[in-house]
């Protein structure tokens, strides 16, 4: 997001944000969380970003408050009482993201043609001998191209004995690298308490400058209060459908598309011009959680920022190299790209773009779950072998990390353990059901399985994969399952029949009091009794309205019932029905654990008499 600047604003906030009592004028450091004094005017002033979990300061100021109705400074009175949501409303201004780097800049990164020729042949070629690669730069004008073609054209050229690799391109995801506490786009991992809302609203105006307080509240209300969560919606929606560089552009102003605005997002929840560019300075007392879910949603915005001013260099690059004619072509695509998107085999030196090698290893892993067949032995590959012709050729992990995500990355290595363990033979392997863990069991007897992962330590069956079951057989287990299932299959039809569906709208309802003539809120008429659509003009010539009828000559549903009669014969017949079902299901089961549930009895009559005891 854009850094938000601007002038100052004089916002005296209430107690819940634990503002040091400060009583001296000039810059004071905050230590403790200490109340407010009421009589007190903060100064909010301009600064650069900061991390939130880190202490700072605020010109705390003794002065008078302005008399000006429409003064330079927004003041709240604390005398009265203030509602937080109106403290959100009062602040004009907001802090950008927290932060101790700069931003990424607005404009699209300068190309990379300023750096070394000598490292930039080295990106491709990195076992090249130095003397031998200096010699050939000079030989052809400091040409990256043609010494490119040369090395690629050789069979053979001279290496250095060792060297140290020159920085890759690849930077692995600091939100996927780091373990976090909860997961923050999980709106079920914690519950927000305290400050948090709160302070979540007002984080949200700071990170959209053209998002409206109502907005703000009404996406945290979709989230369930999670700050994340809703960030990540808003961010969507400033993304937009547009092209690379126009989501790059919205995301830095922080604007919302014109086209989303009065269709996907309410006109209510969008300011005209974005809101005063202050700072607010965030002290110790920040609430936990969203100090840690600030540092989470960051890394991941700085992240796409990062990867998307790499990916605009790229084109802009890949545009240069058109105009100019100074691109390497793939041998896949037979495309021409800058030299610093391309990798090569390790042995033969074949050029593909990291695009090509991209989409060839995700098609492999996601979508066969291997690596291939290996050329030379006939057997799955435990390496990517080079997709030029008959090459067996691999590609150094350098390579693999210059053209993957992260994600892929972690996938292909997870597929690679995978092969090897299987062409490896090893005896007595063992999976954990819940993480995938692979472990090497200490003797064929043993049945119990524990995940040694310190995050994971399930406890499972070797045999059938279940939660451990120790004293009990599997066959026992099963059995156990399949009459519990069995059970709740009929307890789950039971509960269903006290509830009707309107056969319009599906919508469920149930009736509390009155006649048996029910009108649902999208304007259909049921019979309560038989469940069906009243179609007729004249609804009440449905029902029988003769005293005292049994209703067995004039079949029609009475107009007036007793509802708990209803429900209990609706709710056993459809108790009676399950039960058949599952009889009929069992008989259809072949194995042993079936054969012995084939005289499995479901008393409806007991489950209706007491729905909470269990056999």
């Amino acid at each position: 997001m854009a850094s938000l600047r601007g002038s100052p604003d004089i916002v005296d906030l209430t107690t819940d944000y634990g503002i040091a009592n400060s009583t001296h004028v000039g810059r004071t450091q905050f230590a403790s969380r200490q109340a407010f004094n009421r009589n007190e005017v903060i100064a909010i002033d301009d600064e650069p970003r900061r991390d939130p979990t880190q202490q700072y300061t605020v010109k705390a100021k003794k002065r008078k408050r302005p008399t000006e109705p429409h003064g330079r400074y927004d003041v709240v009175d604390l005398r009265q009482p203030l509602h937080p949501s109106e403290v959100v409303d009062l602040i004009s201004g907001g802090m950008a993201h927290l932060s101790n780097q700069n931003p990424v800049a607005a404009s699209i990164p300068t190309s990379a043609s300023d750096n070394s020729y000598f490292n930039q042949v080295l990106q491709v070629f990195p076992d090249v001998n130095d003397a031998y690669l200096r010699k050939l730069l000079a030989e052809n004008g400091n040409s990256v191209a043609v010494v490119v073609s040369l090395l690629a054209d050789q069979s053979s050229y001279p290496k250095a004995d060792h060297r140290k690799l020159p920085p890759s391109d690849a930077t692995l995801v600091a939100v996927e690298g780091k373990k976090w506490t909860y997961d923050f786009m999980s709106t079920e991992s914690f519950e927000s308490k305290g400050h948090y809302h709160q302070q979540a609203q007002v984080q949200l105006l700071i990170d959209f400058p053209y998002l409206s307080k109502a907005g703000a509240l009404a996406f945290l209300t979709q989230s369930k209060g999670h700050y994340a969560v809703a960030h990540d919606r808003i961010l969507q929606l400033v993304k937009g459908q547009g092209g690379l560089q126009e989501q790059y552009t919205r995301v830095q102003s922080g604007m919302f598309p014109p086209t989303i605005i009065g269709n996907v997002l309410s006109p209510k929840h969008v300011l005209r011009r974005p809101r005063k560019k202050s700072a607010i300075y965030h002290t110790s007392i920040l609430d936990g959680v969203l100090a840690e879910e600030c540092q989470y949603v960051l890394g991941k915005l700085s992240e796409w920022e990062r990867q998307t001013a790499k990916d605009l260099l790229r084109m802009k690059q890949k545009e240069v190299c058109d105009r100019e004619g100074t691109g390497v072509e793939c041998l896949c695509c037979c495309d021409s790209y800058p030299i610093e998107d391309m990798v090569q085999c390790n042995d033969e030196g074949h050029l593909f773009c990291c695009e090509c090698l991209k989409q060839q290893i995700e098609t492999l892993i996601f979508g066969t779950g291997n690596l291939g067949v290996d050329r030379t032995t006939k057997k799955l590959a435990t390496e990517l072998q080079c997709f030029q012709g008959d090459c067996t050729s691999t590609f150094s992990r350098k390579c693999l990390e210059k053209a993957l995500p992260h994600k892929t990355m972690e996938k292909y290595d997870k597929v690679q353990f995978e092969i090897s363990v299987q062409q490896a033979g090893v005896e007595n392997m063992a999976v954990c059901p819940k993480c995938n863990y692979q472990v090497v069991l200490s003797s064929a007897d043993q049945r119990v399985l524990e995940c040694p992962v310190t995050t994971c330590r399930y406890e499972s069956c070797v045999l059938c994969g279940e939660a451990s079951h120790v004293p009990l057989r599997c066959e026992e287990v099963e059995k156990d399952k399949k009459e519990t299932s069995g059970r709740l299959t009929v307890e789950e039809a039971i509960s269903a029949a006290k509830i009707r569906h309107c056969p319009k709208c599906r919508k469920p309802f149930i009736k509390s009091d009155g006649c048996n003539k029910i009108v649902c809120g999208c304007g259909a008429k049921i019979c309560y009794v038989c469940r069906s659509l009243i179609t007729s003009s004249t609804p009440y010539t449905h029902f029988c309205q003769t005293p005292h009828c049994q209703h067995q000559r004039c079949n029609l549903c009475p107009l007036y019932t007793k509802d708990a009669e209803d429900d209990a014969r609706a709710m056993r017949e459809a108790g009676v029905q399950a039960a058949q079902q599952v009889r009929e299901k069992l008989q259809q089961d072949t194995s042993a654990s079936g054969r012995k549930l084939l005289d499995l009895n479901i008393d409806v009559d007991a489950i209706l008499r007491n729905p909470n005891q269990r056999p």
